[in-house]
């Protein structure tokens, strides 16, 4: 359970769907994909057993028939726990928080507290064949490391919310650090500070920061007299999205109000 959460006494609810009393109204529901884990272990004890059977075509008879059922029950249990390990996870969103179940344990995350948010997406195949893996990586103030991939159901609406909340709460705080005069380190040798974005070499003053976007995996940080002051992989960032968020909101906050950004931001 995360240090910043709220100690109050928790009663189980009669439904994932009623409000929690500390993380709010239901949002969403996600639950390990069972269809997709029986798939995945059919598929690899199938392909396993078809090799063995292969490596095993020269071999004789009696020798065969004592290896290949060991080796065959050892396939079917490997299969055996990695859809039982993936069962009974699920995630569910609140406006506030999420829970976030493996097997019989079950943690409860207030947005604010996940303070990394590692997104790696890779799209493989064409056409109607393509398909995207998710691998995030949520940590949170005492270290608890929750993976969100394709185990769980309708994983592109489950990160986009996270994302989405995760982003909101953690602005809000950086933004009142900001305001009680505290720097914010959110790359190596990149801070935000109450009067700009300091870097290790060079400093940009917030009423000259015109924008923020990502381009080619690089954020990309554009003063008011240079489209590319300073550019950063978006990996070298705990949250790129809330870097963006950041750097776009003390942009608008300090700009003027006839200005106009020297350039259009790209989505992330």
């Amino acid at each position: 359970m995360s240090k910043e959460f709220p100690q109050v006494e928790r009663k189980d609810a009669a439904s994932i769907y009623d409000p929690d009393p500390v993380l709010g109204k239901y949002v969403s529901h996600h639950p390990s994909n069972r269809i997709l884990l029986l798939v995945r272990a059919g598929i690899f004890y199938v392909v396993a057993v078809v090799v063995l059977q292969l490596i095993f075509f020269s071999v004789p008879d009696d020798a065969a028939a004592i290896f290949l059922p060991i080796a065959f029950a050892g396939i079917a249990g490997m299969a055996l726990w990695y859809t039982l390990h993936h069962w009974n996870r699920e995630v569910v969103l609140y406006e506030r928080g999420f829970t976030f179940r493996q097997g019989s344990d079950t943690a409860y995350i207030l947005y604010a507290n996940v303070i990394k948010l590692m997104q790696n997406i890779e799209v493989i195949g064409a056409g109607s064949l393509k398909r995207r893996f998710f691998d995030y990586k949520l940590v949170t103030d005492i270290n608890e490391v929750l993976p969100i991939t394709n185990v769980y159901s309708n994983p592109d609406k489950l990160t986009r919310l996270l994302e989405r909340a995760i982003t909101r709460d953690r602005l809000q705080i950086m933004q009142e650090r900001l305001s009680r005069g505290e720097d914010i380190t959110l790359a190596e040798n990149f801070k935000l500070t109450p009067d700009g974005i300091s870097l290790a070499d060079k400093e940009l003053f917030w009423r000259e920061l015109a924008d923020a976007r990502v381009r080619e995996g690089q954020i990309i940080i554009a003063s008011t007299s240079d489209e590319a002051w300073h550019s950063l992989p978006a990996d070298d960032f705990d949250n790129p999205m809330l870097a963006m968020a950041a750097l776009k909101s003390m942009s608008k906050r300090n700009k003027p109000a006839d200005h106009q950004p020297v350039t259009q931001s790209d989505e992330v």
